[in-house]
């Protein structure tokens, strides 16, 4: 009796624990940060890189050492077909829908508009940094599907939990990172969470989600230079 509630603990604690040691502290130092990050800073991404890699490559051993199950289960499979391979561009504009849908509908009932911080929060000026920003973005897409979606997701339907409340769980974890950017923008992520969370059920194919992840962001980023540009070589 004890070795089975041994067990159910260790199975609700891995996937939590693994969040508050990948993601927690990261959550923390943002609360007391400017809240904007600057990708004009070389040392932005040197940091970035030295944390982010060790938790992907830590991410790849934790789904390789589940038991009874092959990457493919957690969504390693390659495109096989030319609709594959479009299939970044739709989840990116599902996405872009959502985050548009988070500026309107404040506006139509009068609630408020959310503010430049709250919607993108980022800043940058020089356009020799978007190519390592790129990158950055590829890691961060791989590395948070890999929890919130390939293991998270996989993992609670081995422990036999609902669809609904494994998606709300995903999600909940997923805008919690997000708590710095404000109550707006956290709501719209958590629902980008949800429709990130419908898309692994759907595709099963953690690459579409990681380069639909990286381009999300890409192009808001890629936003803002173009709207600095003219000031800037001014």
């Amino acid at each position: 009796m004890m070795s089975e509630k041994k067990e159910i603990f260790f199975r609700i604690a891995e996937p939590l624990l693994i969040y508050l040691v990948l993601y927690f502290p990261t959550i923390l130092q943002q609360q007391v940060g400017t809240g904007r990050i600057d990708f004009d800073n070389p040392f932005l991404y040197l940091t970035y890189f030295a944390v982010a890699f060790p938790q992907f490559l830590f991410l790849l051993w934790l789904i390789h050492r589940q038991e009874g199950t092959t990457f493919a289960d957690f969504g390693f499979r390659k495109p096989e077909t030319p609709i594959d391979r479009l299939m970044p561009f739709v989840i990116l504009a599902s996405l872009f829908a959502v985050q548009t849908a988070s500026v309107l509908l404040p506006r139509m009932f009068g609630w408020g508009a959310p503010s430049p911080q709250e919607t993108i929060p980022f800043s940058v000026t020089n356009g020799a940094m978007l190519i390592p920003a790129f990158l950055m973005f590829l890691l961060t897409g791989y590395t948070e599907e890999l929890y919130f979606r390939s293991y998270l997701l996989t993992y609670l339907s081995r422990c036999r939990v609902p669809m609904a409340p494994a998606l709300l769980v995903s999600a909940f974890l997923f805008a919690s990172g997000h708590l710095y950017q404000g109550v707006t923008a956290t709501v719209s992520i958590f629902v980008i969470g949800l429709v990130l969370g419908l898309w692994y059920y759907a595709l099963k194919n953690i690459h579409l989600l990681a380069v639909s992840h990286a381009l999300f962001n890409f192009f808001q980023l890629l936003f803002l230079y173009f709207i600095n540009y003219p000031t800037v070589s001014n």
